[in-house]
């Protein structure tokens, strides 16, 4: 059995699931431009836009309004992420009596999943430029930790708990990779294991948060962190209408994009979104070949707890 944990190793664990039936392929993230063949190859990856939110959240409940945000490249993953904890910024604000317009997300992409001296260059950057929380997004935690060697200035961490590193992290979004992993070793071993493309969050412990720094997160906002993932769980949905954002048209020019009242973004439209929700500033991702054609679906009914 073999898991591709690499954005970059799809290509080679979709070609060597064919020329080895005898062995199980899982690739981590990837989907829809690979898929499960239907036999021994599966792909699976986490619904960090939810962790995101709830990120975003928090720092909104504490009053800031524009965050400096180190992203990785402009791809739907962790496109999806930034507009997760932009919607979610902007619900925290309104929440603490503040405008949600006013909320900023500036995002300065590194183009790699890790790098140490890009990831210190651009904090260092945002940090220059007046931005006071640093939104880390790389897989390693150099923004978070460039972020807290400058007075006055706050991080929040991404994938692993930076606490160690970055002592001035409000929390941090955890990708909890061991539940799957666990579940789909014990179902090979039991003969039971069968392909999919799964994609899993709070509902499945796939996402956590951890680090919560007392210091700098009263308990009130940690309860109601707490409970919008309780409603997640339950089936609210943070990207659905009213919504709007921008993106680029095939020619590169911007257009609008509108969820109406009443409707959700689907998860082909998450899975693949180019483009950003408002509040949002940075380079735009490149646009889809045909345009932003989004799916929607109704919104849950009844509507959970949690609304934006």
């Amino acid at each position: 059995m073999v898991f591709g944990t690499w954005w970059d190793s799809q290509w080679a664990l979709s070609r060597l699931a064919e020329e080895r039936a005898d062995v199980l392929f899982e690739h981590c993230s990837g989907y829809p431009m690979t898929k499960s063949n239907g036999r021994n190859l599966s792909t699976y990856f986490i619904k960090q836009e939810q962790g995101d939110y709830v990120a975003g959240y928090v720092v909104g409940r504490l009053g800031y309004n524009k965050v400096g945000l180190v992203g990785t490249h402009p791809i739907p993953e962790p496109v999806r992420g930034i507009n997760g904890f932009t919607l979610g910024l902007q619900r925290g604000l309104q929440e603490a009596g503040y405008d949600p317009k006013n909320a900023e997300v500036r995002v300065v992409w590194i183009n790699s999943w890790l790098d140490v001296q890009k990831e210190q260059l651009a904090a260092d950057g945002l940090i220059a430029e007046g931005y006071k929380i640093i939104r880390q997004m790389a897989d390693t935690p150099y923004s978070s930790q460039t972020a807290c060697q400058e007075p006055g200035v706050i991080a929040v961490g991404y994938g692993t708990d930076v606490t160690p590193y970055a002592p001035c992290s409000l929390v941090t979004n955890e990708w909890n990779w061991g539940p799957y992993y666990v579940t789909r070793i014990q179902e090979a071993l039991a003969g039971t294991w069968k392909p999919h493309d799964w994609w899993g969050g709070f509902e499945a412990d796939a996402v956590v948060m951890a680090g919560w720094n007392e210091k700098l997160v009263p308990a009130e906002v940690r309860a109601a962190a707490e409970q919008i993932i309780a409603d997640i769980k339950a089936g609210f949905e943070p990207f659905c209408g009213p919504l709007s954002g921008t993106g680029l048209n095939p020619d590169n020019k911007e257009v609008r994009i509108e969820v109406p009242q009443g409707k959700c973004l689907t998860d082909m439209d998450l899975l693949t979104m180019q483009w950003f929700v408002d509040g949002v500033k940075g380079e735009y991702p490149s646009p889809p070949p045909e345009g932003h054609k989004l799916e929607l679906k109704d919104a849950p009914t009844p509507v959970p707890t949690s609304t934006k």
